[in-house]
């Protein structure tokens, strides 16, 4: 555990304990509401083929303990009846709502019986080309093909872009492996596209990708059976997971309205909400959610839903383990803005 991660947890249990939370929940939260990001809910004791980001994931425990806080203490809305409520100017203190970005098979598997248990209602974004396949995002594409080659593999016949990667992160090697994966992560997240598509080719062409690997996404019929509960609703988080800003128009206009239209015809849903992949976004990504019909998208910025904040820029906050897995460090996380 990091000394940061200690300190915080110092301070919110002192600030659960003399009230201090109380003070800001009427403060903060007057006439606002809050949105909550999670990725993954994964079990303690199960085992993982694949690397996790530690910003991810929180464990079905921490999950469920979040759910029944929540469950006493706000009211738990959809995102799309939150958005009708801000739209209609309803008063928003007390309210909050639920999301999970990409698609993962855990939210079926660990996450979909605690919203149960509470009836809790919850909205999924889905990358629409994952769903019901076993192919990995980039992040844990590229770890999984660094777990199998070495750095020291360079030869000079590499394209540019896999040198260009080479180099850059060699200097991370002596990292521990958490810090290692994280930093290659946002290296690649600066590339272009296209560069960052060669450096993976490249690894793909060493017959690394992975073969056994158990499906890690929802398959449509896992989407569908938490659709009936009535407690899931489900928005457009692109069909790849690409990064908005990175692409030209045209192409964002097929990633947004193509992973609309996959989720309407598969589930027989209308998908009025969107996430944006990595949080990026710009005014031609907006203009196409405003072309699309979309009434309501989130970011990954932190803050508080008001009558002010455009609904196509709602703000989160983001969950995982390290920094949430007590109720005081849950609610210093929501509550304080440092957090």
């Amino acid at each position: 555990m990091s000394v940061n991660i200690i300190i915080k947890k110092g301070i919110s249990a002192f600030n659960s304990g003399c009230g201090l939370f109380y003070m800001l929940d009427h403060y903060r939260l007057a006439d606002k509401a809050f949105v909550l990001m999670y990725h993954r809910v994964l079990s303690r004791d199960s085992s993982h083929d694949i690397y996790v980001q530690p910003g991810m994931f929180v464990t079905d425990k921490t999950f469920d303990r979040h759910m029944s806080f929540l469950r006493e203490k706000y009211q738990i809305l959809s995102l799309e009846k939150l958005i009708e409520k801000k739209s209609q100017n309803e008063n928003l203190s007390g309210c909050c709502a639920i999301t999970f970005d990409d698609g993962w098979r855990d939210n079926y598997t660990d996450a979909f019986p605690v919203l149960k248990k509470y009836q809790v209602p919850a909205t999924i974004f889905l990358a629409t080309a994952f769903i019901g396949t076993n192919s990995l995002f980039w992040p844990e594409e590229i770890c999984w093909h660094l777990e199998q080659h070495s750095l020291v593999d360079a030869t000079a016949n590499k394209s540019f872009p896999v040198l260009k990667f080479y180099n850059e992160i060699e200097k991370y090697a002596s990292d521990n492996r958490n810090m290692f994966f994280n930093k290659v992560i946002e290296h690649l997240k600066v590339y272009s596209p296209d560069e960052r598509n060669a450096v993976l080719e490249y690894f793909r062409g060493l017959g690394t990708l992975q073969q056994n690997i158990p499906r890690q996404m929802l398959s449509w019929e896992e989407a569908d059976e938490m659709r009936k509960s009535g407690l899931i609703e489900f928005g457009a988080h692109t069909v790849r997971h690409e990064i908005l800003d990175q692409l030209p128009i045209a192409k964002v206009r097929t990633e947004i309205l193509q992973s609309k239209k996959d989720i309407e015809e598969k589930l027989g849903v209308t998908v009025s909400t969107f996430a944006y992949p990595n949080g990026n976004y710009n005014v031609d990504v907006l203009n196409v959610l405003n072309e699309g019909g979309f009434v309501g998208a989130v970011t990954t910025k932190k803050g508080f839903l008001g009558k002010r904040t455009p609904l196509l820029e709602i703000p989160r906050i983001g969950m995982h383990e390290d920094i949430s897995n007590t109720t005081p460090m849950f609610q210093g996380r929501i509550l304080m803005e440092k957090f």
